[in-house]
């Protein structure tokens, strides 16, 4: 398996929800270490722990949630380009 350079946002992907989801999905997958966990079954294990981590910090989605509007705001006066986020 091979680690993706950057993870792709895509065309309607842009509801809250689903962006808090990305941003956690984006931290799974860079602490994957797919030279390590070359497997589908180590890397389904990675995923579980990972989510395990999370549940550990359950003010990790609020976090997330309550930067929408900062985040909002970034990709409109960028137009739609690139954010820091």
């Amino acid at each position: 398996m091979r680690k993706p350079s950057h993870l792709r946002v895509t065309e309607g992907a842009t509801a809250g929800g689903e962006m808090i989801l990305e941003n956690l999905w984006g931290s799974i997958v860079n602490t994957w270490e797919p030279e390590r966990e070359r497997t589908t079954a180590e890397l389904l294990r990675h995923t579980r722990a990972q989510w395990e981590i999370f549940r550990g910090k359950p003010d990790i989605v609020r976090r997330h949630g309550a930067s929408m509007p900062e985040r909002l705001q970034a990709v409109i006066e960028k137009e739609g380009g690139w954010t820091r986020y």
